[in-house]
């Protein structure tokens, strides 16, 4: 169940930018993404810029407190909220779709609901955001803990890139990278 409660992480675009569009293929929300970024102007007022990077902060911000909240609320639509329909992640090198994350959290209700104690704390700090038009990127730190009957069963770290699209008045995840940092010496730096 560890292995599915990782979902919960928010996850770094970089994989997704790479998958080219054949002839006859649809694009792929990413790729919408990056080509609204670079057909976006950058005449925008400052003040919608601040106005709508405060928007993708409180969407990154609300997704962590989703998370913390969840083992309370058992609410899995309020989870799904910050995320595009077509929403594909990356977490620690595993892809997660929308119904990964969906899968996951039905499990972990079930857990609940037979009476199991699970307590999840996730925070996120170091937010940076950047808007373009319709299209936001943001880069942020987090912590996770996952725990159950009075101790801590998992704990992570990370960084994780998240792109956001605007639908309608609403920025939603289209895609999202994170990953911990592996516990390894540096290489020995040779001269």
């Amino acid at each position: 169940m560890a292995t599915r409660l990782k979902c919960f992480g928010v996850v770094l675009f970089l994989a997704a930018l790479t998958t080219p569009v054949y002839a006859g293929q649809e694009e792929s929300a990413v790729e919408k993404v990056i080509k609204t970024t670079a057909d976006a102007t950058t005449n925008a007022p400052k003040d919608k810029d601040i106005g709508e990077e405060l928007a993708v902060e409180k969407v990154i911000k609300t997704a962590a407190d989703a998370v913390t909240n969840f083992p309370k609320d058992k609410d899995i639509g309020k989870m799904l909220i910050p995320y595009a329909s077509d929403y594909d992640g990356i977490e620690d090198g595993s892809r997660q779709s929308l119904q990964d994350i969906r899968k996951a959290l039905d499990d972990i209700k079930e857990v609940l609901d037979l009476g199991g104690q699970i307590g999840i704390s996730k925070k996120v700090s170091n937010i940076k955001v950047h808007v373009a038009g319709s299209v936001a990127w943001t880069t942020y730190d987090y912590t996770a803990k996952i725990g159950g009957g009075g101790e801590v069963i998992h704990e992570s770290t990370g960084l994780c890139t998240a792109v956001l699209a605007k639908q309608g008045k609403d920025w939603k995840i289209v895609h999202d990278h994170c990953s911990s940092p592996k516990n390894e010496e540096p290489p020995a730096v040779t001269e």
